[in-house]
């Protein structure tokens, strides 16, 4: 009897002294956080640039998401469940520095109240989804949700959407890839926010380029990273820096522009205007070059039924070969390609009946997802590409294509007839021979001066620069197509108004064109390397399915009997312990 009572008081002991360890440790974990990330992929671990920047804070950023409520389905509840997580992980680094609030946009049962708020957001820059679901009570409802927000910093305010659709990947890859770039999202927010004075950008002039109408919608949008100007260089000695210092009798220069985009010129550079771009360059100035490879366009084709594609030279030849890259002379067809509208009314008819056909010359390009410019990316469209060929030794410069054809491609070189004619015929697939041909390159590395033991009088006007014939570290990303920077013009009573950049202009669709360029113009400019938080791939461990669907009724049975199986035996042995160890206390 006394041993019954002492193994009693023993126990009652032991389950106290249980309960005040664990509210020590407690009380020590609400002191000191700490998290293990046991995943194979380090999804629980931010990068160093986002505890520095949310260590360095010096006021409140303040995240108001609007996804929330009991009418999101799992997959975007899991998106909501990822994106608190990730806020509270910069809440551990950033302390009271960052605040956070989830909304439910649909809570309201004012319909009125409801469909105010829903365009308030919509004006914004909130894009909203509907989604159907099926009640309790089987009846089909369509609810309009949003997967996004709003950032605030010092009286400024940006949105920030997470979820990406990109139509050739399936919806859970796309939730998967939303929620591996919430990290990205909300730290590119609080970059925005956060800088007092945004760098600066150059689309340069002068030389037939994209003019601003045409590229307004990028322009539009790289206004919230950036101050945008636009620069005709004029052999002006100064258009593109600044002079800084005084190095002996020579005048060092400070670059005015973190990067300089030169989007489809037509008319030749000038050696003065090219040995600017190159001490631009060579000053660790960043550059972008979409340049056409031949004169191939649609505007020649909306009177004729055919064109002939020339060499478009417009003098750059020479410089882009010195720094390690080359766009050809030749023309692009992929069997993987957009759709262009052919009246195909009889003639003599009064009104035009318009069909879409393949048009091989406007090749849907695919993406490197190994880089973080170009990861997760939908299709590019791109209209008479080129291809780019890489010179020079691989070990100087760090050279990575982004953008390819698809496995049914062919090159024509210049002079190529390009006519409508060619919808008339089936594309033969053996003709189609080549694949995955690079049509964007990104370069890295010091880059060698074009102008290096060729300095000849017609350079006296600039003379007073200091000549540089190795650059500093720096960067350029050259696309054989200007056209993806190209937004269509929609003809109204008060002019002309910017399109979609990335949405086709015949077709509707939806490509890629727009977030690659910002994409990579943000990593041209970026040396923090926020970017880069882009490379963290998530696995997406799923089921699958055609076990599931095919021994449906075995793990089920076995879900259901199992753990009850278990539970029995567990009590049997559990009881025929304590019987055999009260009958010996006994004895």
């Amino acid at each position: 009897m006394n041993s019954i009572k002492s193994y009693k008081n023993k126990s009652i002991s032991h389950f106290f002294l249980l309960i005040a360890l664990l509210t020590i440790l407690n009380y020590i974990a609400s002191i000191y956080y700490t998290r293990i990330d046991l995943t194979s992929e380090k999804r629980y671990t931010l990068s160093d640039i986002s505890k520095e920047t949310l260590s360095n804070l010096d006021d409140i950023v303040f995240f108001k998401i609007y996804l929330d409520g009991k009418e999101l389905p799992p997959g975007l509840e899991r998106l909501r469940k990822n994106v608190s997580e990730m806020l509270n992980e910069f809440k551990v680094i950033g302390g009271d520095n960052i605040a956070f609030e989830f909304i439910n946009p649909n809570e309201s049962n004012e319909k009125k109240e409801k469909n105010q708020l829903f365009q308030e957001l919509i004006k914004k820059g909130l894009n909203p989804t509907n989604i159907q679901q099926r009640s309790d009570e089987g009846v089909l409802k369509q609810t309009t949700v949003f997967t996004g927000g709003f950032a605030y910093y010092k009286g400024n305010e940006v949105s920030l959407d997470f979820l990406t659709n990109n139509p050739t990947l399936n919806a859970e890859q796309n939730l998967n890839n939303a929620i591996q770039d919430i990290e990205f999202s909300l730290m590119s927010s609080i970059k925005k926010l956060s800088k007092v004075e945004p760098e600066k950008i150059a689309f340069i002039e002068g030389h037939g380029e994209l003019n601003k109408a045409e590229t307004a919608d990028l322009g539009k949008t790289l206004s919230d990273y950036y101050s945008i100007e636009r620069v005709a260089i004029d052999e002006k000695i100064y258009a593109l820096s600044e002079r800084r210092e005084r190095d002996g009798d020579k005048w060092a220069v400070f670059n005015k522009y973190k990067a300089i985009i030169i989007a489809g010129p037509r008319k030749k550079f000038s050696e003065k205007d090219k040995y600017i771009i190159d001490q631009y360059l060579m000053n660790g100035g960043r550059v972008m070059w979409l340049l056409n490879g031949t004169t191939a366009s649609m505007d020649s084709l909306a009177y004729m039924s055919f064109t002939m594609a020339m060499l478009n030279d417009v003098n750059l030849e020479d410089q882009l070969f010195t720094y390690g890259v080359r766009v050809n002379a030749d023309l692009l067809e992929d069997i993987q390609c957009s759709k262009i509208p052919i009246d195909v009314s009889q003639i003599g008819s009064k009104y035009p009946d318009y069909k879409l056909y393949p048009w091989p010359f406007f090749p849907l390009t695919s993406s490197n997802f190994n880089h973080p410019i170009t990861k997760n990316l939908n299709l590019v469209k791109m209209e008479f590409a080129s291809s780019i060929d890489t010179i020079g030794k691989k070990s100087v410069l760090k050279r990575t294509p982004l953008l390819f054809t698809s496995r049914h491609s062919k090159k024509l070189n210049a002079p190529v007839r390009v006519g409508l004619d060619i919808i008339n015929h089936e594309p033969d697939s053996r003709q189609f021979n080549k694949k995955y041909i690079p049509t964007a390159y990104l370069l890295e590395g010091q880059f060698n001066s074009v102008f290096a033991g060729r300095l000849t009088d017609q350079f006296a006007g600039l003379s007073e620069i200091k000549f540089m014939d190795k650059s500093k570290d720096s960067k350029m990303i050259v696309i054989s197509d200007a056209s993806i920077m190209r937004n269509a013009l929609k003809r109204s009573s008060r002019g002309y108004t910017p399109q979609p950049l990335e949405k086709d202009k015949f077709t509707g669709e939806i490509y890629g064109n727009k977030e690659f360029l910002i994409n990579a113009i943000n990593y041209l400019c970026d040396d923090s390397g926020i970017l880069n938080m882009r490379s963290k791939d998530y696995k997406i461990r799923l089921l699958d399915t055609t076990k599931v669907n095919g021994h449906k009724l075995y793990w089920q049975l076995m879900n259901l009997i199992l753990p009850l199986v278990l539970l029995i035996l567990f009590a049997i042995i559990n009881l025929w312990i304590r019987k055999k160890k009260y009958t010996q206390s006994k004895h």
